[in-house]
């Protein structure tokens, strides 16, 4: 992970992410801030395997970074807009814009309570029909009353027979475990 050589910290990322290293995941956090785009956007795909909501606030912080990025550029009209080296075509190319794409999927599923406030303020100040497409199922979701099951016993007679627990195993797991 600290090979001058971006295209091998993005390699390494994305195995720890394949095979799940979590001993690695504090290192891969870490990269969020790389000055690579591509290890950066590895970093935040790798973080979203493992659906861990303890790294929200550093996507969140990242998030910002990124639409700081994305404004310079749009703002900046006396500098190119190249990214990697190749010519931008679309604001979609920017790898600015990647990255917060990734970042907003990775929180779709990992947001916890703490984190809608971030997400309905994005919904609301954004322009960016994908951005409210991405997060509105999260926001929705989670701000919804969770639905606890009675612990008391209903009163209405249940339409399905009720089964009892067999203290027998079956003859079929029998010859199951045989």
């Amino acid at each position: 992970l600290n090979n001058p050589n971006s295209s091998v910290v993005v390699f390494a990322v994305r195995m720890i992410g394949y095979f799940k290293h979590i001993d690695a995941l504090e290192k891969v956090k870490n990269l969020l801030n790389d000055n690579s785009p591509e290890v950066r956007l590895a970093a935040v795909k790798t973080i979203g395997a493992f659906e861990d909501p303890l790294y929200n606030e550093g996507l969140k912080t990242l998030f910002l970074k990124e639409t700081e990025c994305i404004n310079t550029q749009i703002e900046d009209k006396d500098r190119p807009k190249r990214a990697n080296g190749k010519q931008v075509e679309s604001l979609d190319d920017l790898p600015h814009r990647k990255i917060r794409h990734a970042i907003l999927e990775v929180m779709r599923a990992t947001a916890s309570n703490d984190d809608i406030p971030f997400l309905k303020s994005l919904a609301v100040d954004s322009e960016n029909s994908t951005i409210k497409k991405t997060i509105l199922p999260a926001i929705t979701i989670r701000s919804q009353p969770s639905r606890q099951p009675s612990s008391q016993p209903s009163s209405q007679p249940s339409s399905q027979p009720s089964r009892q627990p067999s203290s027998q195993p079956s003859s079929q797991s029998s010859s199951r475990l045989s």
